[in-house]
């Protein structure tokens, strides 16, 4: 950053400002406001900065002066540093001024595993959730040529018994003995119109009311899911849980 960049930067925070505060100085000031938030997200509330205060007077401006002269030039993510403090440290609250002990080192360090498993966890279940929608998918349609129907009839192919005076659809069957991915269903504008105009019974071999809001809540946390439901189904077909989803027979809500 040239003197240039740095006059600039010090414009755009009023404290830089009036505290002519340096490059290395704005720096600390930084990493130490990310603290402090984190701190607060994470229930170990920690101030560290007075208003109206010079911020090197700060009571842990050391500590984090300290923190950035350790570490810089480093691979570290101080963002996931200050997380795996506030999530593994079993010694009570944490403060800054442990933050470049070696302590702290190897909690960071153990936190940045468990960060990448789940990390690859999280593709693993994507992966797979999407390769059971494209499952779904294939046997639907297939289903539906296979019976003289349009493929991509999917109004027809919830609706469809085999039998005249079936009180139970044939996809209904399917979706009971597991046949249809289940984070499929849940985003089906065909499939809830069906649902709700069964017998409560019958709903719940398929999933309960809470069942459902586990794959909602799954879903979106997962958008990328959705994303290849949408590509493989169309958008009209696939409707997320915000979108009103009635039946005339019961006016019931999925």
């Amino acid at each position: 950053m040239t003197e240039r960049d740095l006059s600039e930067a010090q414009k755009l925070n009023p404290v830089f400002q009036r505290y002519n505060l340096s490059l290395e100085e704005m720096r600390v000031y930084g990493v130490a406001k990310l603290y402090e938030a984190m701190s607060r997200k994470f229930k170990h509330p920690t101030t560290i900065f007075k208003k109206d205060a010079d911020p090197r007077t700060a009571r842990y401006w050391k500590a984090f002066t300290t923190f950035i002269e350790t570490y810089k030039g480093r691979n570290i993510d101080k963002g996931l540093y200050f997380k795996a403090q506030f999530k593994l440290n079993t010694g009570g609250k944490f403060i800054p001024n442990f933050l470049s002990s070696e302590s702290s080192l190897k909690r960071y360090r153990t936190y940045l595993k468990q960060f990448k498993a789940e990390e690859k966890a999280g593709e693993d279940y994507v992966k797979n959730r999407c390769r059971e929608i494209h499952s779904t998918y294939r046997f639907i349609n297939e289903y539906l040529e296979d019976n003289g129907m349009d493929r991509g009839n999917y109004d027809a192919f919830f609706s469809y018994a085999e039998d005249y005076g079936d009180f139970m659809t044939v996809a209904t069957r399917f979706a009971i003995q597991g046949y249809l991915s289940k984070h499929f269903l849940v985003m089906s504008k065909s499939f809830g119109e069906s649902y709700l105009i069964l017998d409560q019974d019958v709903r719940d071999q398929i999933f309960t009311k809470d069942e459902i809001k586990q794959y909602r809540l799954k879903l979106m946390n997962s958008p990328r899911i959705r994303e290849f439901a949408v590509k493989m189904f169309g958008g009209r077909e696939i409707v997320f849980w915000n979108a009103n989803v009635r039946t005339k027979e019961t006016g019931d809500r999925l």
